[in-house]
């Protein structure tokens, strides 16, 4: 699954979406009559239109799963295909925009309890009700707003500032609340993990923030830190700005922080899929990692990487970790070993996409079972 910003919204697009909202209102907006639905529809495709922000989300072949629009701190719309719910791609979506846009708000349909326990799941809490919509009708809305201690989202960063209330047909493709079918408690179970900070002696994972886009161009500028990583040193602000928002908004990215400043100052967190260097088992993934020149040799990525093994062998259920570099790079290799990967194989001639030409890389792996092991080992 892959979720982008819509910045083209042509007609084919609108058309699609629409499609999706209403097969996904039809599925689970049971309090809304056919006539209800007709009278919504026609505003839909000039809210897509206009909402500020728009994101789709969409699977390997390209084919929309589910689209979410917020303006600012306020999520308008969230919307997904009834074939895709229970697959994580609501979680995705309103994790893209509580993580990418500072979404903190959203209102749900009182008649829809799947909703209100989606939300509420991912850290919501109802902070008032309005008996009736913005168009007047009896549909009862809970307006909820996501406490402030859930994730590592920026609530005070420039991109949540302003919003508009949610059930205002002509600006919210639901009309009636974003609360559409998120797939509701199977989403929960069976989905994308909620976003979470994890904390070391020294550190503080958390999801990478809009405003961190100075502090990575800092580290990421330096040619010793990202080509022997397999990526090009950064040229701007704005171009770390775009990796923030393109490629460390992915699900379990997380910025590497100091515990006495917050800075970023590296980046770790898992692949899954075919996101992998090479293609993944769907109960496997693959830790990447890097830190900036100031701060290597400390010792901080092994802790790094080490609470990240722990995620996800505890909490995602993954049966084994891949961790892979470029032949060459040994001091990939010595976080490597010192965090219990063990070498697999080595595959050469990998095309590198970023920087061109070819990659010789060495696997490594950590099954589950050896990593509870050498855990049962140290504190006996």
């Amino acid at each position: 699954m892959e979720i982008t910003l819509a910045e083209k919204r042509d007609d084919s697009l609108i058309r699609e979406l629409t499609a999706l909202w209403r097969a996904s209102v039809e599925a689970t907006h049971d309090f809304l009559g056919p006539a209800d639905v007709e009278r919504i529809a026609e505003y839909v495709p000039d809210a897509l239109r206009e909402v500020p922000l728009l994101a789709v989300a969409r699977d390997a072949g390209g084919g929309a799963l589910g689209f979410a629009g917020a303006d600012g701190r306020r999520l308008e719309m969230l919307f997904v295909a009834p074939e895709a719910r229970g697959r994580g791609v609501g979680t995705a979506l309103l994790a893209h925009a509580v993580l990418t846009w500072g979404t903190r708000l959203v209102d749900v349909n009182e008649q829809n309890p799947a909703a209100r326990s989606f939300y509420e799941h991912r850290g919501f809490r109802v902070i008032g009700r309005s008996e009736l919509d913005a168009q007047g009708d009896p549909y009862p809305l809970l307006h909820l707003e996501l406490a402030d201690d859930t994730t590592g989202a920026d609530a005070g960063s420039p991109q949540a500032a302003g919003a508009q209330p949610a059930t205002q047909a002509k600006e919210s493709a639901g009309g009636k609340g974003a609360d559409a079918a998120t797939g509701g408690d199977a989403d929960a179970k069976e989905g994308v993990p909620w976003p979470c900070a994890l904390e070391t002696e020294r550190l503080i994972l958390r999801p990478w923030r809009h405003s961190d886009a100075a502090d990575l161009f800092r580290v990421a500028r330096d040619p010793r830190v990202g080509p022997i990583a397999g990526w090009p040193p950064h040229s701007s602000v704005e171009e770390s700005l775009e990796v923030i928002r393109t490629v460390f908004s992915a699900p379990e990215t997380f910025a590497v922080t100091l515990r006495e400043d917050g800075h970023a100052i590296g980046c770790v967190g898992l692949l899954f899929g075919d996101a992998g260097t090479e293609p993944l088992s769907a109960d496997e993934a693959e830790v990447g990692y890097w830190i900036g020149v100031p701060w290597q040799g400390r010792g901080l990525i092994p802790e790094a990487v080490r609470a990240v093994e722990r995620r996800a062998f505890e909490s995602l259920g993954v049966s084994a970790l891949w961790c892979s570099y470029d032949t060459g790079n040994q001091p990939s290799r010595r976080v490597a070993e010192k965090c219990g990967f063990v070498p697999h194989h080595v595959t050469e001639g990998i095309p590198n996409d970023l920087m061109g030409g070819v990659r010789d890389v060495c696997f490594t792996r950590l099954d589950r079972e050896d990593w509870h092991a050498t855990q049962a080992a140290e504190k006996s």
